[in-house]
């Protein structure tokens, strides 16, 4: 393979791909970051690249063969060559960061360790956050950076504690699966949280005294959130990552979704005859946010006049917070709000119901635990790779609008509240104010409800009947103008 300085370019040679296009080099960032960006060529990780060890051990083969002498000046060389300078210093500031700070070559991890901390010093210039090593290992699969050997160490009695919502509690039930799964036999486990129902006929659950001297109380925590838009991970592993981190042992993630264990009462028990899907419409006054445009829900179900809707959710004043739930008053709508009063009576309704629409919320994760059709309305709060299980439909407005053109925009209310809550600073910045709905973010407006009827209709096997199912007395005006055009086609 021909290295003939600027010349050179990383689609020359399949067998160097993987590493070249790693590597991109084709952006040269000198001008907007200083001297040490010439690292960014090395170890700008793509997760398309590098999904995993296997990736790694190749591209250090690679390597080593470059440097089959033993000389690292001929690797720092003829890894030199191959960044264009496009009219700046690129070549000499990396042939000198890379003498000041050599690769080490003994092993593919070391390369790793190595490159993700100059990832992390990158980050550093640019004041953006760092990426913990550990939660690095496990989103590439890499080995993990603790031992077994350190097992015998570990209290054997844990108490893991969790009060946050819902949603969050049922995520904790995936923890509990890859501790196990990973020793099992070797511990046990009990939970305080504040949904305990979700943890009924757990079988990784052991009463564990409070007073247990034996016992280890460990507040269970999910920091990995605030890097979700750079470091993909999947909120199902948060807390995994998190216990591991603690405890110091590996715990490889598993199950990558919740896990909710039915009793044989409730997979035979159905709360309702017939085929039904389930429907939220709002959430809780601390993330509206989150909550689906009603309007747009209404169009959807409306049009889908065949198909039974049971709308769920809680209702009225939590603790500090108010739930709101705008109730659809359709035909094909069943009213269950506030019937639900324990969680585990959502989780038999959900357990027997063909799928659910709702945003992001309990409701999609307990869907996700139990394998079930998804439909969920997203918008531009939160990185898909966060939240998004395979098997659902997930309608999301990243890359769509300036607000979450290249990261989530994690804003709390779509306008302020004014109950002297800390999310009235953490506001929308593309409300749409509608006459007759409450307010909404763009991103949950530009959702297409046609769009939700087919997502639907695919999931339970049905030709689109779009055409027969739309009723303009509701349509928006640029729906009406769709409808039309619809009509008009058939």
């Amino acid at each position: 393979m021909a290295k003939t300085g600027n010349d050179w370019r990383c689609r020359a040679d399949s067998e160097y791909r993987g590493i070249i296009e790693m590597a991109e080099l084709g952006k040269c960032p000198m001008g907007k970051f200083g001297p040490i960006a010439p690292q960014t060529q090395l170890i700008n990780i793509d997760p398309q690249i590098t999904k995993s060890r296997a990736h790694w051990d190749l591209l250090f083969n690679r390597i080593r063969e470059w440097n089959s002498a033993g000389d690292n000046e001929a690797w720092y060389a003829n890894w030199s060559a191959g960044i264009p300078t496009y009219g700046c210093d690129c070549v000499n500031e990396w042939r000198k960061l890379t003498s000041d700070f050599p690769p080490p070559l003994a092993d593919a991890g070391s390369m790793f360790k190595w490159a993700w901390s100059c990832r992390n010093s990158i980050r550093r210039r640019r004041g953006q956050r760092e990426f913990p090593y550990n939660y690095a290992l496990r989103r590439y699969n890499m080995p993990s950076q603790y031992s077994k050997a350190r097992l015998a160490e570990v209290p054997r009695k844990l108490i893991l504690h969790h009060y946050l919502s819902p949603g969050d509690v049922l995520m904790l039930t995936a923890c509990l699966d890859d501790l196990h799964a990973a020793y099992p036999g070797h511990f046990q486990t009990d939970v305080r949280v504040s949904v305990p129902d979700i943890f009924d006929n757990n079988p990784h659950v052991t009463p564990i005294a409070d007073d247990d001297p034996e016992s280890c109380r460990i507040e269970m925590n999910y920091p990995q959130y605030q890097w979700q838009d750079d470091l993909p991970i999947h909120f199902a592993e948060a807390f995994s990552g998190y216990l591991e981190e603690r405890l110091q042992i590996p715990i490889p993630a598993r199950a990558r979704r919740g896990a909710i264990y039915l009793t044989e009462e409730e997979k035979s028990h159905r709360p309702f005859d017939g085929r039904y899907w389930l429907v939220i419409s709002g959430g809780k006054s601390d993330y509206t946010c989150k909550h689906p445009d009603i309007l747009k829900l209404r169009t959807a179900i409306l049009s889908m006049p065949d198909a039974q809707f049971i709308q769920v959710g809680e209702e009225g004043k939590c603790g500090s917070l108010v739930h709101t739930q705008p109730r659809l008053g359709l035909p094909n709508v069943i009213d269950g709000i506030g019937q639900t009063t324990r969680f585990r009576d959502l989780i038999v309704l959900a357990a027997h119901a063909e799928g659910a629409i709702c945003g992001v919320t309990a409701l999609m994760h307990l869907m996700g635990a139990l394998n079930k059709p998804c439909v969920v309305l997203a918008g531009g709060r939160e990185a898909p790779t966060w939240e998004k299980y395979p098997d659902h439909v997930y309608f999301d407005s990243m890359g769509k609008l300036p607000c979450c053109q290249e990261r989530a925009c994690g804003r709390s209310r779509t306008v302020a509240l004014k109950d002297g809550g800390s999310q009235d600073q953490s506001l929308c910045q593309l409300p749409v104010m509608r006459e007759g709905s409450p307010p909404t973010p763009k991103c949950q407006e530009m959702i297409d409800p046609y769009a939700i009827v087919r997502a639907v209709d695919e999931f339970r096997n049905q030709n689109s009947l779009l055409d027969k199912r739309i009723s303009p007395a509701i349509l928006l005006p640029h729906e009406q103008k769709r409808a039309d055009q619809v009509q008009a086609i058939a």
